[in-house]
């Protein structure tokens, strides 16, 4: 079974990022990133390993924070593109950054690139004919 399937079918956790049950901000943020990371790899089949890697070295926030920064370049990751041709950008952490925009977790250069990031994505979509959910309008 591949893992995308296994972690679907509930028998694989991601080993070091366990979702937290605590009511902090850090914690109700990683716990969308790992939840919206699951649906993802279920959706596209995808594991997304270079992400896992990066959590298992950094922690989901701190990656966050490092991706979202200006410093990283303006382009998209090849994670981004796969949720982008899934119409999955919803689950991107761009989109999770944005979600927590008034929690103090993320600088305003941080929320800007995320919301940069996914305006960009979505205008790309557009002009190839996309609705932004990778059907044809």
């Amino acid at each position: 079974m591949r893992s995308a399937q296994l972690i679907c079918a509930g028998f694989v956790s991601f080993p070091n990022l366990e979702i937290k049950m605590s009511p902090d901000l850090v914690a109700k943020f990683e716990n969308l990133v790992l939840e919206n990371l699951a649906r993802a790899t279920c959706e596209t089949g995808h594991y997304f390993s270079d992400l896992h890697e990066l959590f298992r070295k950094m922690g989901v926030i701190e990656t966050a924070r490092l991706l979202m920064s200006p410093g990283m370049g303006a382009g998209f990751t090849y994670g981004f593109r796969i949720l982008a041709t899934a119409g999955l950008l919803h689950l991107s952490i761009e989109q999770a950054v944005i979600d927590f925009t008034h929690s103090g977790l993320f600088t305003d250069e941080q929320i800007s690139k995320a919301r940069a990031t996914l305006a960009m994505a979505r205008m790309l979509a557009r002009a190839r004919g996309l609705q932004g959910n990778g059907n044809p309008q």
